[in-house]
């Protein structure tokens, strides 16, 4: 594949890269000479949509084959950065009848939700952390999957909270956690097709998508969103779903968050 026929398939990729890599840093600073709410409710936004934005062009370089010497390292990159590995307790192979494992992961994940909540003075509810029992051993593999997505973005937002309430004991940190929820969309996120003499196998991507709502102040919220975008494993803003910020009625209000947390999962076909 030479230089021309690189840009030709992956110029969108490109382009996004570099001009959400501008809009990023002008972004950024405008932000850091800014102290009005406002302007920090945009940025959250701004980081919010590049997250997207990010998380999704780079999934569809991921997602070129590893035979393709030309793509291959930066192939390699992205799939460093961008695909979710999950922990091995959320794996089902080998770990015997997927009747007692299935259940014993998901009760240690609500409780450890529901335990640090309590300990950290975070408003949760047990019903608002729901999801659908699995019908089979499919369903399981994947529900293990969208409990580890869970389990990170939650885990994510604790510790968010947390360093914010470091740096200033007076802050208001995560309220509250409105929803913590898997709906059943996990989803095809893309895949390509070999083109004619090449090898068939190809790297098709898996999006498992998690609910979210809470409350919070707006520095918790960055800190949330920085999180997402550069801890490991990966996550992201899921595509083709809402993401709301909403301002509180009066200055210092908590702000409330309600959107989708996904990752992408590498499978070969």
């Amino acid at each position: 594949m030479d230089v021309q026929e690189f840009w030709q398939e992956n110029k969108r990729w490109v382009l996004g890269v570099v001009a959400g890599a501008i809009v990023f840093w002008i972004g950024s600073d405008f932000v850091g000479r800014s102290f009005g709410a406002d302007a920090s409710l945009r940025r959250a936004n701004t980081i919010a949509q590049g997250i997207r934005e990010e998380h999704f062009d780079a999934a569809a370089l991921a997602a070129a084959r590893k035979e393709s010497e030309t793509l291959a390292a930066l192939a390699e990159r992205v799939r460093a950065t961008v695909a979710f590995v999950p922990d091995p307790d959320f794996v089902l192979e080998g770990k015997g009848e997927p009747e007692t494992w299935f259940p014993a992961i998901a009760h240690r994940v609500r409780t450890m939700v529901l335990r640090t909540a309590q300990e950290t003075g975070v408003d949760l509810d047990d019903k608002h952390v729901a999801w659908t029992p699995p019908a089979d051993r499919d369903d399981m593999e994947a529900r293990l999957l969208e409990l580890c997505v869970l389990q990170h973005a939650a885990a994510r937002l604790f510790e968010a909270s947390a360093e914010v309430l470091a740096r200033d004991p007076e802050a208001l940190g995560l309220q509250s956690i409105d929803a913590l929820k898997i709906e059943n969309k996990k989803r095809a996120a893309g895949a390509r097709r070999p083109r004619a003499g090449e090898p068939a196998a190809a790297a098709s991507l898996d999006e498992y998508v998690v609910t979210i709502a809470f409350r919070s102040d707006v520095a918790t919220l960055h800190a949330w969103l920085e999180r997402l975008r550069s801890a490991t494993p990966a996550l992201g803003i899921a595509s083709g779903e809402p993401f709301t910020i909403q301002a509180g009625e009066q200055l210092g209000d908590p702000v409330r968050v309600k959107g989708a947390v996904s990752a992408l999962v590498i499978r070969q076909s």
